[in-house]
């Protein structure tokens, strides 16, 4: 019996030197705590808001940098487009050109604005005898008669560079693109561009009735992303605190007990977003949830506290003597949990994510200050404040001796049932596919979602990637042989159902080598040399209207181009599919401009599997630390790793059933098992602990299993509850990174709960039935 006792007379004796510290002179604690507080508090006022859409990708990941070469190779802006849509059924209707005309006019008083595309600044192009006309698309002035209308829809729908990217196939909705250069990306910046299209879409609708006009882009992203993190603070954050202040009084039945804890809370939460503040953390939609994690995890040391001294006072205790002996019984246990899920929580810096490093960070910080203020507040406010305790015994202390008797009774139909359950939730992880689209992530509460998913329907494919196609010398791209394999590579794309639009520059050089041959189809081609197609480009770049040039398809020494393709798909998946399909043909097929593809989109499609396969070593790292941290806590090898079956099962469970339910993750939902192994160990570490010690009494194993859940199981179950509610309504926001978060995390820990009741004590009878 060696390996399994819990030597903890040295241990009493240093939790009791403690206890009696925190007590003789607990207003002295109380007021470091408070100290302490205003201090980490004190850091909320330098908490900046993000507005960064690429925060998620972490410097070292090769998708970003790809892209940030290619804005430092081609002109890089942001960007918003106006899709004006006309009266249904309408089809170049002359009122909705001039709508679009009169757009594209006033987009120019738009403040940083760079360029503006559209219909309206389209040039055409057609031979008439022995000339070139090129003429916009739409007169710069004057009434746009039906007749004009009806010249514009057939030349538009003679040329493949408009229709499903500025044009509809329907010609009902037509799109103007407004770049601009902002001097800064602050969130004022922002909000004064956003002001300025959103008060121009409002003109236009007023001024064409029967006429809508939908909004997207990178600014309105921008402030929809610092919205999001706003809302978690602003919405979820107080529900939480809420819900768990609600708990806190329903659970504890004590007001000395429920204000301490209180205190406890709104220091942790504060110092958890104030320490944000002093690291120079921003504020994103990925860590904005952080003080609400921490109260509900902090909850937990709360109640064990002060339920335990209800318990000592109910067999007779003085008020200190109460206090004394649950600091002293809860010292270790608590100090265990609350290291455990903070060193979960670090590992989030495995992530590829670094909002998701910031909440590693800011929820461990956050813990390591919610146990500190605990074991520094709670003392004082147990023994100044009025007790004003609940007398009737709770409905809790009836059920679970019930619930052992179960366990105990049938424990192989518990066993086969948690084996019939965790082999049908293997099939269901094998359900599960990543889908991280970042439009994707706001729900339909936010004008972005809701204007581009019209968008996307009625005009063009929001699901872009980009290819930087690379010539083998400077001006390379005008070669005859290195526009043969783009235009063979744009043929193959043609051919997929996936593919809505191809934009690159040989559609203008194929439509102006027509023009030059007296529109004769055969020559829709580009031309025989590099100087000939050299000639074609600056031909046509002479014709572009002010304000625009080829900086954003050539690069300045005219060796690369890009080439950006709008994808027909409805997942994150699709479009990795085509990246992998097109990078697979170049390879065969035109060697010599293979590349890969990119863009924000890709970028945020993949980001769910590097941080997984990043997240793996996270999790082997926080499995063996746990698991050593267990060990030397029990002080048994034994009991170290029977505590790790119900606490690996459940996140098997959670994932199986979220595979069958839903069956797609993102980003939030790689986090999960490494965030959530932490915190579902406070209760086995509470119950094993508590099992022990009575084991050392003398009991045996069924009578210490029974003694361990009256000793503890209430405890467990109300900060199980607490740890479920605040996590769902974590899974409540708006945004589905931390929707997913909340919802897995809530599941793991529900889970872990039924596991640590059921299994935990089955698991324990059966390994002390074989010892013996």
């Amino acid at each position: 019996m060696a390996d399994q006792t819990f030597h903890a007379e040295g241990d009493v004796s240093f939790g009791t030197r403690i206890a009696h510290a925190l007590v003789r002179w607990h207003w002295l604690f109380f007021g470091l705590a408070i100290a302490l507080i205003i201090i980490g508090a004190m850091g909320i006022s330098r908490v900046e808001r993000s507005t960064n859409t690429r925060a998620f990708f972490g410097p070292d990941n090769p998708e970003y940098q790809l892209i940030l070469q290619i804005e430092d190779m081609f002109v890089s802006t942001d960007n918003m487009i106006l899709a004006i849509s006309g009266p249904e059924g309408s089809d170049f209707d002359p009122e909705t050109l001039s709508a679009v005309r009169e757009a594209t006019e006033e987009a120019w008083y738009i403040p940083h604005v760079l360029r503006v595309d559209s219909m309206a600044t389209f040039n055409s192009s057609w031979a008439e005898g022995d000339e070139i006309i090129v003429e916009p698309m739409l007169p710069e002035v004057g009434e746009i008669t039906p007749e004009i209308a009806a010249e514009a829809r057939e030349r538009t729908f003679e040329t493949e560079e408009l229709v499903d990217r500025v044009v509809s196939s329907d010609g009902r909705t037509f799109g103007v693109g407004i770049s601009m250069v902002p001097p800064d990306r602050s969130p004022e910046t922002f909000q004064e561009i956003m002001d300025a299209v959103t008060e121009l879409a409002d003109r236009i609708e007023a001024d064409y009735p029967g006429h809508e006009v939908f909004m997207t882009g990178s600014i309105m992203a921008s402030l929809a992303f610092s919205e999001a993190g706003d809302r978690d603070l602003d919405d979820t954050l107080p529900l939480a605190a809420a819900s768990t202040v609600l708990l806190l009084i329903l659970g504890l039945g004590t007001f000395s007990g429920v204000v301490g804890s209180i205190i406890v809370l709104f220091g942790g939460a504060a110092m958890t977003l104030g320490v944000g503040g002093w690291l120079g953390i921003a504020l994103t939609p990925g860590n904005a949830s952080s003080p609400l994690a921490v109260i509900v995890i902090v909850a937990a040391t709360c109640m064990h506290l002060v339920l335990h001294w209800r318990n000592s006072m109910g067999k007779g205790m003085t008020r200190r003597e109460a206090v004394e002996h649950s600091v002293q019984e809860n010292l270790a246990p608590i100090t265990v949990t609350n290291l455990t899920t903070a060193f979960g929580f670090l590992c989030l810096n495995f992530s590829d994510a670094p909002p998701l490093q910031d909440l590693g960070n800011m929820v461990a910080i956050g813990t390591v200050c919610g146990w500190l203020l605990a074991i520094l507040v709670i003392p004082t406010t147990l023994l100044v404040l009025p007790e004003l305790r609940r007398r009737r015994e709770g409905l809790l202390p009836r059920i679970l001796p019930r619930v052992g008797d179960f366990t105990l009774t049938y424990p192989k139909p518990i066993l086969i049932v948690f084996a019939i359950l965790t082999g049908i939730a293997v099939f269901g992880i094998t359900r599960i596919h990543f889908n991280d689209d970042f439009i994707g992530y706001f729900d339909d509460s936010y004008q972005l979602r809701r204007d581009s998913d019209v968008i996307e329907d009625r005009l063009t494919s929001l699901k872009v990637v980009n290819f930087v196609l690379d010539s083998p010398y400077e001006g390379g791209v005008f070669a005859p042989e290195f526009l043969e394999q783009v235009e063979a590579f744009s043929d193959w794309m043609r051919d997929r159902d996936d593919v809505s639009h191809i934009n690159s520059i040989v559609q203008p050089l194929k439509r102006l080598n027509m023009n030059l041959n007296g529109d004769d189809p055969a020559f829709y081609r580009t031309a025989d040399s590099s100087e000939a197609n050299a000639q074609l480009l600056m031909l046509y770049e002479l014709n572009l209207p002010v304000g625009q040039d080829l900086n954003t398809q050539l690069s300045i020494d005219r060796k690369q181009t890009l080439m950006t393709v709008s994808l027909d798909v409805d997942t994150s998946a699709e479009l990795r599919w085509f990246a992998e399909d097109a990078q697979a043909w170049m390879e065969e097929n035109t060697p010599e401009i293979a590349t890969i593809g990119t863009g924000v989109g890709i970028t945020f499609a993949r980001v769910s599997q590097r941080n997984g396969t990043a997240m793996f070593t996270g999790a082997v790292v926080v499995l063996v630390v746990i698991s050593a941290t267990m060990i030397i806590a029990l002080r048994s090898l034994r009991y170290g790793f029977l505590s790790l079956v119900p606490n690996l099962v459940p996140a098997v469970m959670a994932f199986g059933l979220w595979g069958v339910l839903f069956g797609q993750v993102n980003l939030g939902s790689t986090v999960v098992t490494v965030m959530t192994f932490g915190i579902v160990v406070d209760d086995t570490v509470h119950m094993m602990m508590t099992y022990i010690r009575q084991r050392r009494l003398g009991f045996d194993p069924r009578e210490a299993v029974q003694r361990m859940l009256a000793t503890v199981g209430t405890a467990i179950t109300l900060t199980s509850i607490t740890l479920v509610t605040g996590f769902t309504i974590v899974a409540m926001s708006s945004f589905a990174i931390n929707e997913h978060l909340g919802g897995l995390t809530a599941l793991v820990v529900a889970m872990a709960f039924l596991a640590d009741l059921l299994l935990l004590p089955v698991l324990l009878v059966l390994a002390e039935g074989k010892r013996t």
